[in-house]
This record gives C-alpha cells, sequence and structure tokens, in this order.
C-alpha cells in the first residue's frame, strides 16, 4: 500500500554514514539509527529497531572525529517497515518521522547528496 505525501517541502537523500555516527536518544536512552532515509526542512526520516510512539520527546545526536551535536524534536510518525530482506533476520524494523526543532544545524553537518520528491 502506498502512502501519499504529506510534507510540503522538498527532502535532501543522505549517504551511508559511518556506523555509530548516528543516534536517537528517547526517554534517556540510545537507539542506533539503522538508517537515515532522508531530511528537509522540518525533520528526518529514519529506521530504527524500536517502536516509538507519537509525540514521544527524542533528540537526534551525531557525533563523528570534528563534530558532536543533538538537535531536538518530537516523533511525528512510526510505522513497521516491510519484512527484512535479509535471510534469517527476524528483528522488527520501524520507519519513522522525527520534526525537528532546529532541522538545519543537523542539514548543516551532513553529507548529503541529490534532492529527492
Amino acid at each position: 500500500m502506498h502512502q501519499s505525501e504529506k510534507r510540503l517541502v522538498p527532502r535532501i537523500a543522505v549517504p551511508q554514514l559511518r556506523p555509530d555516527t548516528l543516534s536517537l536518544i528517547a526517554n534517556n536512552r540510545a537507539y542506533k539509527l539503522d538508517g537515515l532515509k532522508d531530511i528537509s526542512e522540518s525533520g528526518i526520516r529514519c529506521e530504527l529497531g524500536v517502536s516509538l510512539p507519537v509525540s514521544a520527546s527524542v533528540a537526534i545526536q551525531y557525533k563523528d572525529d570534528k563534530v558532536q551535536l543533538a538537535v531536538h524534536g518530537r516523533v511525528a510518525w512510526c510505522k513497521k517497515t516491510q519484512d527484512s530482506e535479509q535471510p534469517n533476520d527476524t528483528s522488527e524494523r520501524f520507519l519513522m518521522g522525527v520534526e525537528l526543532l532546529s532541522p538545519m544545524i543537523l542539514f548543516a553537518v551532513l553529507p548529503t547528496s541529490r534532492l529527492t520528491s
């Protein structure tokens, strides 16, 4: 089933990042982001191994050799993804949208590629 696009601003694709560069902080616990799909002026779309409730307060933490920062926001939506394409992978994955309070701070440090619609 295809979900219609609701965002009114363009999205920027983010290439594969080094492992442990990004994490999501919720309830004083850090979760490794399985994937950062894209970023826009209003937030990010990411994949995580746990489900978080809509409106949960979160922070996206970015850390590399030169920069460490955290951008605060809230979970806008969260849904279970399709089953994994990897054989023997029974772990659950969740795709979520996170509305960030200052997404351009995160955008400034992330390597980005092409515009997506």
